[in-house]
């Protein structure tokens, strides 16, 4: 007992704090895992529930009419979230928009379409979702956050999803009409546009539109820029509970015993065989068309991705009765999370093993003249502030101060020590 004493006083106080550090450690990590991966963990959960209880979601989904409102409610918070500015200056490429529509709306589609034809998917509800799925336009938020993590384009990415929802809205009822076949099933094409442009462009206008009202200098846009990670967590809980309702829909009729495991198993490889192909003609055709770096990334990776939203509001807009739309959206969910797990790590892998050229020489010897010409002008504005000179060397180590811009620094701060703050500017030039 003595010595078990002797033994904790000397070190279980340090014990205890290393246990402490690290226990914060492990759950800082967990929950950035969590909050970058919550799409996906929430699709999970939504699955496990459904199939564990699914008197819940399909009680408080009776009509459909909740699952809609779901699929209005992501598309206004994405216009209150949507920064338009940060995309003019991407407007400037051109080739990258041009091939980035073409291959969301019209390549892919016919490459996922043909290819899905090819392999007996079962049930038939799961051969409907996955050509769909493939149908559908990019998806709007993830790309934008694998281009900037991969090095990309990101604000070119911002254009391409922009413009590809805009226009999928009505090219996608056509593209299924002409690539899906139904066995004898007419597809409602007018019907379907009308409630993806009520569905996805309305909502996404109206949520633009307030955050550009200028009542109250802006106050929505101030608003939703202050409480922007708790309406991107609204959002994915909005996106995670649609296909939790439907599947749950499915599971209390009892008919998700047709769905089995193997078939699922075959579905989720086939998702990432499909993608991998999407990735790889969008790599090398861009790298055709001469496309710089960061736009080629960002034009692969908007380019290959797929939404779920739309392809679930398609599915509502199917004729009642012919399919089981909570086996049609399996596919939806396991799209999603298959092709968020191949992008995130191609993106990872792009910006390690191969990061964007750094900028040239050039450049950089262009920056230091033009700090040179700053630091000038300044000095010329405020006579009374003598800053020394400036040596400034376009080389590989930067831009170095001279012995008279660094004697200034040291008279500048012995004249704050004693009271004096000296010119007004003093403090702007020597951040120049």
């Amino acid at each position: 007992r003595s010595f078990g004493t002797q033994l904790v006083n000397t070190l279980g106080g340090d014990f205890v704090d290393d246990c402490e550090v690290q226990g914060k450690a492990a759950i800082r990590r967990v929950s950035k895992f969590a909050d970058q991966q919550c799409v996906p963990l929430g699709l999970l959960l939504g699955v496990v529930l459904s199939v564990s209880i699914p008197i819940v979601g399909a009680t408080i989904d009776q009509g459909g009419i909740l699952s809609n409102a779901c699929i209005v409610g992501i598309f206004v918070i994405t216009g209150l979230k949507l920064k338009t500015d940060e995309g003019k200056e991407a407007l400037k490429s051109y080739t990258a928009i041009a091939y980035g529509l073409l291959s969301t709306l019209l390549l892919t589609p016919v490459i996922g379409a043909l290819l899905t034809k090819l392999v007996p998917l079962q049930p038939t509800e799961y051969q409907l979702g996955v050509s769909i799925f493939f149908c559908s336009p990019c998806a709007i938020n993830s790309p934008v956050l694998m281009s900037r993590q991969a090095g990309g384009n990101s604000a070119l990415s911002l254009v391409l999803t922009l413009s590809a929802s805009a226009l999928g809205t009505f090219t996608t009822p056509l593209v299924l009409n002409m690539l899906i076949s139904l066995e004898g099933v007419q597809l409602p094409v007018a019907d379907m546009a009308f409630k993806l442009a009520v569905s996805i462009i309305l909502p996404l206008v109206i949520g633009k539109g307030l955050q550009s009202v200028p009542l109250g200098d802006f106050a929505v846009r101030r608003w939703s820029e202050r409480w922007s990670k708790p309406l991107s967590h609204l959002s994915n809980a909005l996106l995670v509970a649609i296909p939790w309702m439907k599947l749950s829909a499915t599971a209390h009729r009892g008919a998700l015993s047709r769905a089995g495991v193997v078939d699922t198993l075959v579905m989720v490889a086939w998702f990432a065989s499909v993608h991998l192909i999407f990735l790889v003609v969008n790599l090398a055709i861009t790298t055709l068309l001469g496309l710089e770096t960061r736009a080629q990334r960002a034009t692969v990776l908007t380019a290959s991705s797929k939404t779920m939203p739309v392809t679930l509001t398609v599915l509502s807009s199917l004729p009642v009765g012919v399919w089981d739309v909570g086996l049609a959206t399996i596919p939806c969910a396991l799209g999603h999370f298959t092709q968020t797990i191949v992008d995130a790590s191609l993106a990872s892998l792009w910006l390690s093993r191969f990061p964007p050229p750094a900028p040239s020489r050039t450049l950089v010897a262009n920056a230091s003249l033009s700090i040179t010409s700053s630091c000038s002008e300044m000095t010329s504005l405020n006579d009374s502030c003598d800053l020394g000179s400036v040596a400034v060397q376009p080389a590989t180590s930067g831009v170095e101060e001279g012995e008279g811009a660094a004697h200034s620094r040291r008279n500048a701060n012995h004249g704050k020590t004693h009271g004096d703050e000296g010119p007004p500017l003093l403090a702007d030039q020597e951040n120049v």
